[in-house]
């Protein structure tokens, strides 16, 4: 219990230096507009220490890139859902080996050091009985699962790669 509060006040602690950081940057905006008037030597200097990392937003402007796709790529045979449903897929020009599955984003924007929860799940044929060639074939009691995945992330500013390595025992089986 004691681990799960130190990780809620971790994430407080966070939340509220973003917090102070955007009264901070509005406050130094707000001193734009009262131009030519002066304030104190303490605000001042804590307007030129903003300042000194934050421009003045002198047109409107995005704080952060816009999220306008994402995909994670497999291997072939996979099929991923989201949300119960299933995701769209395209073989990737190039590489007839990876299947590059359309992933909705829960969010439009993420600020610098955030994250959002993605929740995808994915099945895959290990091997089948049926048909001629596969008559005979012993199932395994384990299944090992390993390579490569990616996630890509397109933005407004680029696109961003995330690679995950796999490496699975697969010893539970629907049926």
């Amino acid at each position: 219990m004691g681990v799960t509060a130190a990780a809620k006040a971790a994430r407080a602690v966070a939340n509220t230096r973003r917090i102070l950081a955007i009264e901070a940057i509005a406050a130094c905006q707000a001193l734009e507009f009262l131009r030519p008037l002066e304030t104190s030597p303490a605000l001042r200097a804590a307007y030129a220490r903003v300042r000194g990392t934050v421009p003045p937003y002198d047109t409107d402007r995005f704080l952060s890139p816009e999220i306008e796709a994402i995909y994670f790529d497999a291997g072939r045979g996979w099929k991923f859902k989201q949300d119960g449903q299933e995701c769209a897929a395209r073989v990737l020009d190039g590489h007839k080996n990876t299947v590059s599955h359309f992933i909705r984003s829960p969010v439009r924007r993420l600020q610098a050091k955030s994250w959002a929860e993605i929740k995808i799940s994915g099945a895959k044929t290990l091997e089948t009985r049926y048909g001629r060639k596969n008559q005979g074939i012993v199932f395994k009691d384990t299944y090992k699962i390993a390579g490569r995945a990616k996630v890509r992330l397109l933005t407004s500013e680029g696109a961003f790669d995330f690679p995950i390595d796999l490496d699975i025992d697969v010893d539970e089986f629907p049926f």
